[in-house]
């Protein structure tokens, strides 16, 4: 059975925080303090954590991070989720919980009325695409700090930015 559920940090239960430090681990070897310490530097309480369970098993996880931006033209804040991280269970993978995941977290984020962007690596642009992500334009890479290597995208880009 799967449960799939949207929560801000500061409802995360214990467990659920102990679980997507250990799917995180998996996926980057830097060590379950390691990703305790980025956690606790990192995230606010009013990030956005979504989390699909297999049973008691935590198989994918995305976090979106509130942030702000200004317009260079007429300086107007805007509000976006900065799409931080998705991971799935390396055994869990090609078995379409991906597209659960991300279509949920597209949800997410059109019920937010906001704009998403993420950075990545070039290889995992198509990956995005097939989730209606696209590349952006120039306007948002004074957005994000991001090396050179790495490409922005958006999602919702048409909404009607909350401000």
């Amino acid at each position: 059975m799967l449960n799939l559920f949207c929560t801000n940090s500061k409802l995360l239960k214990k467990k659920n925080i102990t679980d997507l430090l250990s799917l995180k681990n998996d996926h980057w070897k830097h060590g379950i303090q390691s990703q305790k310490k980025f956690f606790l530097e990192n995230i606010k309480t009013n990030d956005l954590h979504i989390l699909l369970y297999s049973e008691k098993t935590l198989i994918g996880y995305v976090c979106l991070r509130k942030h702000k931006f200004f317009t260079k033209k007429n300086k107007k804040k805007i509000n976006y989720l900065h799409f931080d991280t998705c991971i799935i269970k390396n055994q869990f993978r090609g078995k379409n919980y991906t597209r659960i995941l991300m279509n949920f977290t597209n949800k997410i984020i059109e019920n937010f009325k906001c704009i998403s962007i993420l950075y990545c690596e070039k290889k995992l642009v198509s990956f995005y695409q097939k989730y209606d992500w696209k590349v952006s334009n120039e306007k948002f890479y004074n957005i994000i700090q991001s090396s050179k290597k790495k490409i922005i995208m958006t999602y919702n880009e048409k909404s009607k930015y909350k401000k």
